[in-house]
């Protein structure tokens, strides 16, 4: 990240960049009809700490 943000404008472009993926996220990746439900159970009960 040092090297990232020492290069002049990186972040500034990265900023930009992330504010047109974020508000036109569902133009460029495109939108489900149905909600995606994880196989996984929430909060991990699968796995138990012993």
């Amino acid at each position: 990240m040092a090297a990232y943000r020492g290069l002049p404008g990186a972040k500034w472009m990265g900023d930009r960049f992330y504010e047109q993926v974020r508000d036109n996220r569902y133009t460029i990746f495109g939108k489900r009809s149905t909600t995606y439900n994880s196989p996984y159970p929430f909060g991990c009960k699968a796995v138990e700490k012993k």
